[in-house]
């Protein structure tokens, strides 16, 4: 027994925006989604860096919940 599954839409989420043409555009200018962070400069490799997490204001009910989430999960 199969069923039929039909893609609708596709969506993009990533450090460099929503919007594919303007990730396409950011992508082929040579940007990168990941900020420099003085903290990873230590480890000397030069590539180290940090990416800006999402703002959760509008999406979490209550202000201490974005406490109560780990990095790995905000990122999510």
């Amino acid at each position: 027994m199969s069923e039929l599954v039909a893609v609708t839409s596709m969506g993009l989420r990533c450090a460099l925006g929503d919007d594919p043409k303007a990730v396409a555009k950011a992508v082929a200018a040579g940007k990168s989604g990941i900020q420099s962070s003085a903290e990873l400069s230590l480890l000397g490799s030069g590539e180290a860096g940090i990416v800006k997490g999402p703002d959760l204001r509008d999406v979490l009910l209550r202000r201490k919940d974005k406490k109560l989430m780990a990095r790995p999960t905000q990122l999510a």
